[in-house]
């Protein structure tokens, strides 16, 4: 036995399709018969008595023959217009019509059968009956009321759609034979356009006019669907497969564009809502501006790879020193790889030379989320020491509390071996500043003294009446002193020539034994003058014929240095 029986008529195959399909999913039980004009609905009446007549408001002449013959008399039965988002009930003679609905409206629809149901002559409408249905009503239009200003005061864009006439152009593609929309669609662009063209935006909050910067829903409308960006035209083809595929949410990062042609970067959340999934008429639509997100993102992203590539180390610990981070650079500089040195503390690296005070005072300084300083010496996993030059400071959240520790470290090990070296060659630069004060100072007495003999001797020799032997050794004095003061003059030339590195040498062939000799002679003379019980021997193993490649200056002026300073110590 069937709930209601029902006589469906009008034009327009698929109207009356979508309509038979929500009427069987609201009530199974019904008894749907199509039929095409006012002789076929006369002669069906005859055999079967309908509950209800519903025709397409577009068949004008067949609605009014209608109501003519139904409206009164015995054979009354209900007649309802229906029709799209277009059905204009002013222009509906409605003294004469039972009732209209839009195909869509679903919560009127459920009314309609309701009523349809108990009105068969079999079963008089009874109080209680009444009661349910206002309650239905009621709850129906709670629910409407709280959705509505869910919606208009949630902080993010809301739109509530209706995509109904999506589903039934993909149905007739797949009646065609046609199930793979996506590929499709991608074969004929323009026919997705024809596809979404008919979808109803029934609501949208006035957080989605603003992101989009309009102020109606016909303009929201065209910005919405229309928007030529290449990445929203993949993401609707994936949103139609998807609810297609019995998804009934859908969620994807996309772009659009808004009033003025700016790009916007968003997260989109399609949803059927419930009980809505055989006709996709309640899709609520949730738009999350992500364009501060991806800013941050790309920030971060930057951030990281300028420290993925720093040329300097980088460690980042928790508030207790456990090491969460480090960079390249780090095991470049250490040896520990980010593995061995995740969860360990700057511990690891403890040379034993750095002073148990340094590490007090830094972690006071950052502690106290102040930046500390420093020069560390530590130890490389290796063994080998190594300096570093480190800045440590913390990183505070939102509420100024330190968090974590950040260390930017940089090997200083090669400019601390060049201070050294630039120390020990002021020590030596200094030391032989010392040397040559001292050797001045001897300088100026070994000058004094012979230009003193010289100057007295010769003042007395030119203003006494002097002769003989005395006369010849004053002259002797005057010599010898000038000889000395030859030499000291010779050892200052040679000593700036050797520091100023002018010192040439003349390579040439040399015989030793001549040139010892005549400085055996030489000496051997000086020390018989001195008084000396000193004896200069020349070695018999020396072969007079030898010869070497050597300065023979040089080598002349070497030794009598040290015969001389033999002679005078």
């Amino acid at each position: 036995m069937h709930d209601l029986i029902i006589f469906i008529a009008g034009s327009n195959a698929e109207s009356i399709d979508v309509l038979q399909q929500i009427i069987l999913d609201e009530n199974p039980r019904c008894n749907i018969i199509i039929l095409s004009d006012f002789q076929e609905i006369k002669e069906k009446n005859r055999k079967i008595a309908p509950d209800v007549i519903l025709i397409d408001f577009r068949n004008e002449d067949l609605w009014k023959s209608c109501i003519r013959v139904f409206s009164e008399g015995a054979i009354a039965v209900p007649v309802v217009l229906f029709g799209t988002d277009d059905l204009n009930p002013d222009d509906l003679p409605d003294q004469s019509i039972w009732d209209y609905l839009f195909i869509r409206n679903k919560h009127k629809l459920k009314r309609l059968l309701f009523q349809f149901q108990w009105q068969k002559k079999d079963k008089p409408i009874r109080e209680e009956d009444v009661l349910a249905a206002n309650k239905y009503d009621n709850e129906s239009l709670f629910s409407e009321s709280l959705l509505s200003s869910i919606l208009r005061f949630f902080p993010v864009p809301m739109i509530l759609v209706d995509a109904s006439s999506v589903k039934d152009y993909l149905t007739r593609l797949l009646n065609q034979g046609i199930d793979n929309f996506k590929a499709y669609f991608q074969q004929n662009p323009g026919e997705l356009q024809r596809c979404l063209q008919n979808i109803n935006i029934t609501y949208s909050n006035q957080n989605a006019f603003k992101f989009f910067e309009t102020e109606n829903i016909s303009d929201f409308k065209k910005i919405f669907l229309s928007t030529r960006l290449e990445q929203f035209y993949d993401l609707k083809l994936e949103l139609i497969q998807s609810f297609w595929n019995s998804d009934s949410s859908f969620e994807r990062e996309t772009s659009f564009r808004n009033k003025s042609g700016e790009t916007l970067n968003a997260l989109l959340k399609s949803t059927i809502l419930p009980g809505h999934e055989g006709n996709w008429d309640m899709v609520l639509v949730t738009i999350i501006d992500i364009t501060e997100r991806l800013q941050a993102d790309n920030l971060v992203r930057t951030l990281s790879q300028a420290i993925t590539h720093s040329p300097v180390s980088v460690l980042i610990t928790d508030t207790v020193g456990k090491i969460e981070f480090v960079n390249p650079k780090f095991t470049e500089v250490t040896g520990f790889t980010f593995e061995e040195a995740i969860g360990k503390t700057p511990a690891l690296l403890k040379s034993g030379y750095t002073s148990e005070l340094l590490y007090k005072s830094l972690w006071g300084h950052i502690k106290r989320g102040e930046e500390w300083v420093g020069e560390i010496q530590n130890k490389r996993k290796n063994g080998e020491l190594f300096w570093e030059l480190a800045s440590i400071s913390g990183v505070k959240d939102e509420k100024g509390r330190v968090t974590h520790f950040v260390a930017i470290k940089e090997d200083i090990t090669d400019r601390k071996k060049t201070e050294e070296e630039l120390l020990n060659a002021k020590q030596k630069a200094e030391e032989s500043g010392r040397l040559k004060t001292a050797f001045l100072a001897n300088m100026s007495h070994e000058i004094r003294t012979p230009m003193n003999a010289i100057v007295g001797f010769s003042e007395i020799i030119r203003t006494s009446n002097i002769e003989g032997p005395e006369r010849e050794e004053y002259f002797n004095i005057i010599n010898n002193s000038c000889n000395t003061l030859s030499n000291l003059i010779d050892d200052i030339i040679d000593l700036a020539k050797i520091e100023a590195g002018q010192t040439k040498i003349i390579e040439e062939v040399c015989r030793p034994f001549t040139v010892m000799k005549e400085l055996q002679i030489y000496f051997n003379e000086e020390v018989i003058k001195s008084g000396k019980e000193l004896k200069i021997i020349l070695s018999e193993n020396l072969p007079p014929e030898m010869s070497i490649k050597i300065d023979e200056f040089r080598l002349r002026q070497i030794l009598s240095n040290l015969l001389g300073n033999a002679v005078k110590f």
